[in-house]
């Protein structure tokens, strides 16, 4: 019979949906817990087309041991003061310690405005690596986007989070003091000859993007929300002629996002997606 009911929280369209952890938190009884070690749950998806049941699966129990916190923040250092000037090419790379596991792991860097990361700029996932490598050009854009101006000083702050694809676990943070200084590249950017297009601009799947340069150029592509934060941030190499990229938008959340490329620590061009 039936023991639970979840509750779903449905897209715009009702085609699709999700089950959120808040919504659906229920505390067990004996034998419930002693069906669910037997191996005796079943989910059933119904739908008003299929009302008998459009999806079913066993549910097995499985202990999930959360990441260690030990992903703690290594550069830079904790109370580190740094200036962003010069090469837009010089190398900006928050490095952290491992985090432990029995699964695989990944971790996500975040740089907040505050120490409680309740004003998180970015929040970029970097696989496996212990290290997210960008350009002072990149950070001079963020911090001109966050409104600090030149020879201006902000205290911000950074943290890795270790993940299983459930649980994430963050490992001590970093307080960084960055000061705007004036970024200059030694080469010229040719604007005019430089294009940036999206397509589609509609999708829940993934957005092309294509480049088009008449010189070989070192970029980055930057993917923002509608609220300002930078969710990725990756290299591009642009050769003469057409560069194809590919963005990966099936884990974001319904909504608006802006692709930026930036080339000698320059914004070249800016593209709005909408992701249903």
């Amino acid at each position: 019979g039936l023991d639970i009911t979840l509750a779903p929280t449905l897209a715009p369209g009702l085609k699709s949906g999700i089950y959120t952890a808040e919504d659906n938190t229920y505390e067990l009884t004996e034998d419930q817990v002693a069906t669910l070690r037997a191996g005796n749950n079943y989910f059933n998806l119904h739908t008003t087309e299929y009302a008998s049941g459009e999806l079913r699966s066993q549910v097995l129990p499985e202990i999930n041991f959360f990441p260690s916190d030990e992903a703690a923040i290594t550069s830079p250092a904790d109370g580190a003061a740094l200036t962003i000037q010069g090469d837009p090419n010089t190398p900006f790379a928050p490095q952290w310690d491992m985090a432990s596991d029995r699964d695989q792991l990944a971790y996500i860097w975040q740089l907040s405005a505050t120490d409680d990361f309740s004003a998180i700029l970015v929040n970029q996932n970097v696989g496996d690596s212990q290290v997210f490598e960008t350009t002072f050009g990149v950070v001079d854009l963020l911090l001109q986007t966050a409104g600090v101006g030149l020879n201006e000083s902000i205290t911000l702050y950074h943290r890795a989070l270790a993940s299983d694809g459930s649980v994430a676990t963050p490992g001590a943070s970093a307080s960084v003091t960055l000061t705007r200084g004036v970024v200059t590249g030694t080469a010229i950017v040719d604007k005019e000859n430089l294009e940036m297009k999206a397509f589609p601009t509609v999708t829940r799947e993934r957005v092309n993007v294509r480049l088009r340069s008449n010189q070989p150029y070192d970029g980055q592509l930057l993917l923002r929300n509608a609220n300002g934060q930078t969710l990725d941030i990756r290299p591009v190499q642009l050769t003469t002629g057409t560069t194809d990229e590919q963005i990966d938008v099936r884990q974001l959340p319904a909504g608006s996002y802006y692709l930026q490329l930036v080339i000698e620590g320059q914004l070249i061009g800016t593209q709005p997606v909408i992701v249903e």
